[in-house]
C-alpha cells in the first residue's frame, strides 16, 4: 500500500535555499526545476519502497540519495516524512541525521 508523503519545515526550507542557490548561481530556473522533479521522483519511490533508504546510525531515520543530496527521513504507519535535504559536497559534520 503507498504511503502519503510529508516535507517537514526543515526539509522544505532545505529545499528552498538549494532551489535558491541554483537560481542564482545559474540565473536560470532550469536546473533547480531538474532537482525538483528528481526529488519528486524518489518520494514517488518511497510511497511504494519506504524502506529503500539506508538506516542511519539514529533510528528510526533514513536517506535515500538523489544526485548529490540525501533525502533524509521517517516512516510511520502510513506516512513518510521527510526531514531534510543535505548537500553530502559539505562538510559531513553538518549531517543532520
Amino acid at each position: 500500500m503507498a504511503k502519503r508523503v510529508i516535507w517537514s519545515a526543515r526539509a522544505k526550507r532545505d529545499f528552498i535555499t538549494i532551489y535558491a542557490f541554483w537560481l542564482e548561481r545559474t540565473g536560470s530556473h532550469r536546473y533547480p526545476l531538474k532537482l525538483r522533479k528528481a526529488f519528486k521522483k524518489a518520494t514517488e519511490h518511497l510511497k511504494e519502497q519506504a524502506f529503500l533508504g539506508k538506516m542511519t546510525d539514529i533510528v528510526p531515520f533514513r536517506f535515500m540519495i538523489v544526485g548529490y543530496y540525501k533525502l533524509f527521513y521517517a516512516v510511520t504507519d502510513d506516512t513518510i516524512v521527510i526531514l531534510s535535504v543535505f548537500d553530502t559536497r559539505q562538510d559531513s559534520d553538518k549531517t543532520p541525521y
